[in-house]
């Protein structure tokens, strides 16, 4: 049995790619847009906010480019033909899914630790190093109890929407579409990793929560457009 990355049902294949193209696209431009208030203000936040999407970003990237090759397995041997170069073609795909999905898992949880510390203004910089090993560790452990990954992750975005709606109600601006926007985006991005986590039940729950996932980056979608507009 393969190492999967999700345990993906053939006809959505190709389309959980086209929901990652999308994914990408958000977070990059989220990432380059706090990058230019970065450089108008020279505010430290603003570079570390966009570094922290940039990781998201690669991290997507990464799901996608091992989606395609795993996808196209079946093809490659078809074409081969050989019974042992089929073997190594196999083996080929293995390690290229297990090192792309164990990138795809550090990126992420090391992007998501980047918005919970910015957000959380955490001021303990000697912790960085200490939780930069735990993702690692995180990530490796994964590869055996894939849910590691998903629990985490869900627990980072946990921190980061308890953190957004403290903030809004300090402000007394909970009512404000664009300060609610975050928060429901992160919300809904918690709720996909935790049904991603019940992907030993049934395969239809990667579907579900590729679904949902795509669902929480339109706020985020939403908050770019009203950033860039000015509003």
């Amino acid at each position: 049995m393969r190492y999967q990355l999700g345990i993906t049902p053939d006809w959505f294949k190709d389309i959980d790619t086209g929901f990652e193209v999308i994914s990408v696209i958000v977070t990059f431009l989220i990432a380059a847009t706090a990058y230019k208030f970065y450089k108008l203000t020279d505010e430290e936040r603003y570079k570390w906010f966009s570094a922290s999407f940039f990781l998201i970003a690669i991290s997507y990237f990464f799901k996608i480019l091992t989606n395609i090759i795993v996808y196209n397995e079946e093809l490659g041997m078809q074409t081969l033909g050989r019974f042992t170069y089929t073997i190594q073609y196999v083996h080929e795909y293995y390690y290229f899914e297990i090192i792309g999905t164990l990138a795809f898992r550090f990126f992420m949880l090391a992007g998501l630790f980047g918005l919970y510390y910015i957000i959380c203004k955490c001021q303990d910089k000697k912790s960085i190093p200490i939780i930069i090993v735990l993702i690692f560790l995180t990530t490796i452990f994964s590869n055996i109890q894939y849910f590691a990954f998903h629990i985490i992750a869900a627990l980072f975005l946990g921190t980061i929407v308890w953190q957004y709606y403290l903030n809004a109600k300090l402000q007394n601006k909970s009512k404000n579409i664009t300060l609610r926007s975050p928060i429901i985006a992160f919300s809904i991005l918690l709720l996909s990793q935790l049904i991603f986590s019940l992907l030993f039940l049934t395969p239809e729950a990667y579907v579900v929560g590729e679904t949902v996932q795509l669902i929480g980056f339109l706020p985020l979608l939403y908050n770019y457009i009203q950033l860039v507009r000015g509003k």
